[in-house]
């Protein structure tokens, strides 16, 4: 089972696009799937958006009352996809954002890695040639300044959203974790 886990905050222009891709790349793909959404307190129409869903898609959503931020939702995911699996060695929580920052059909890679045996896997984002020069630049130059504040070897993008997680290693985390798992 994958539990693609999205935080979203006033995302109603892009979350129901988002959801029917999802469920189209799963429709291809043949993975059990459940999408849980984290409606982070938005004062648009996200939660309008979200409700069609709900019948054609297996969607859960969790609702905050009060905007936590990003962390704080991405954390409330994190936990209830590691209660809900009955297989934390077999399962895998993806986590993307709801803004198409990730798109739907790079999940392919990031199952058939974790299928060919990864605990983790963090999609890197192609850098954007038509960006400005001065985004580029900072592009290049960061990972190189951050090196030895936040150094993951093998991982260049430490800023990306779209990763994936084995639920064992969350569960790990859980039990020895008394607070959040996301910071920020």
């Amino acid at each position: 089972m994958f539990y693609i886990c999205i935080p979203v905050h006033n995302e109603a222009p892009t979350i129901g696009l988002l959801l029917w891709r999802l469920r189209k790349v799963f429709q291809e793909f043949s993975r059990d799937y459940e999408v849980l959404v984290y409606d982070d307190a938005s004062t648009d129409a996200t939660r309008d958006t979200l409700e069609p869903y709900l019948k054609v898609l297996p969607l859960t959503i969790l609702r905050g009352k009060e905007h936590l931020g990003y962390a704080a939702a991405l954390d409330a995911l994190l936990r209830e996809a590691s209660k809900r699996t009955k297989y934390p060695r077999r399962d895998a929580v993806i986590t993307m954002q709801g803004d198409f920052t990730d798109q739907p059909e790079h999940l392919h890679e990031l199952i058939r890695r974790f299928e060919g045996g990864a605990d983790i896997v963090v999609a890197e984002r192609p850098r954007d040639e038509r960006a400005p020069q001065a985004v580029r630049r900072l592009q290049r130059v960061a990972p190189w300044m951050l090196r030895p504040f936040a150094s993951v070897p093998g991982v260049s993008d430490l800023f990306g959203a779209l990763r994936l997680y084995r639920v064992s290693l969350l569960r790990d985390l859980v039990k020895d974790e008394a607070g959040p798992l996301v910071h920020g």
